[in-house]
This record gives structure tokens, C-alpha cells and sequence, in this order.
């Protein structure tokens, strides 16, 4: 008897987009439009430079992080108010990895996060928990 071993099918290129905008509205924060926009722009951006269907691992990375280029850029841009969560969390997150560059102790990460955002920018550290 012959076993056949299978691989996972790969995603499509629509899929992994479906993914990422569903992703970035339920756990970002992303204003829905925001994120649909960042789908568009990457679908169009990336649709003759890879196969559309049966990505790669290395593919996927890609659609990715184009992605989470392009959410950022139009979270900013657009300065939609769905997106306000969104931008406070890159705010933090910005905050956090430079002084981490740094090697910057966790509880001197806490009290600056504090200090130039608040108790939301630490309610914001610890949800996300980046330190």
C-alpha cells in the first residue's frame, strides 16, 4: 500500500488580501475602508510580480509586509477616525522599539511610554504586550 503525503494547499494571492484586511480591522483596530484600500494597492501593486494563485511561503511574507506598508502609510494619510486606535498603537510601538534599540530597561520603557502618552499609551503597552 502506497502512501501519498500531501501538501497544504498554498494560498492565493485574494486570499491572503482577504486575510490581512480582516486581520487588520479585528485586531489593529484599522478603520475597515483603511484596510481595503492597503488590499487594493497591494493586489495591484504585487499582481504581476507573482503568481496569483499557489503562493510561496516567501510570497506570502511579501503580500504581507506590502501590506502592513500600506496600512500604515494610509492610516496616516487618510487620518480616517476608525483609524485613531490603529495610529496610537503605532505611536506606541514606534516608542518602544527605539528605546529597546537602546537596550532601554522595561520599567524605563513603562515610564516613558507614560510619560508622552498617558495611561492610554500604557494600557495600550500592555494590551499589546510589548514590554
Amino acid at each position: 500500500m502506497q502512501s501519498v503525503i500531501s501538501s497544504p494547499p498554498q494560498a492565493s494571492l485574494d486570499s491572503v488580501l482577504t486575510r490581512l484586511v480582516h486581520d487588520a480591522v479585528l485586531r489593529l483596530s484599522s478603520d475597515p475602508e483603511t484596510a481595503r484600500v492597503a488590499a487594493r494597492e497591494t493586489r495591484r501593486a504585487l499582481l504581476g510580480r507573482m503568481r496569483s494563485q499557489g503562493l510561496s511561503p516567501a510570497e506570502e511574507k511579501r503580500v504581507q509586509a506590502y501590506f502592513a506598508a500600506v496600512l500604515r502609510s494610509q492610516a496616516f494619510r487618510c487620518r480616517r477616525r476608525g483609524d485613531e486606535s490603529y495610529r496610537s498603537q503605532l505611536r506606541v510601538a514606534s516608542l518602544i522599539s527605539d528605546l529597546r534599540s537602546v537596550d532601554t530597561p522595561v520599567d524605563r520603557i513603562r515610564e516613558e511610554v507614560q510619560a508622552f502618552f498617558g495611561e492610554q499609551g500604557l494600557q495600550i503597552l500592555e494590551a499589546a504586550e510589548v514590554a
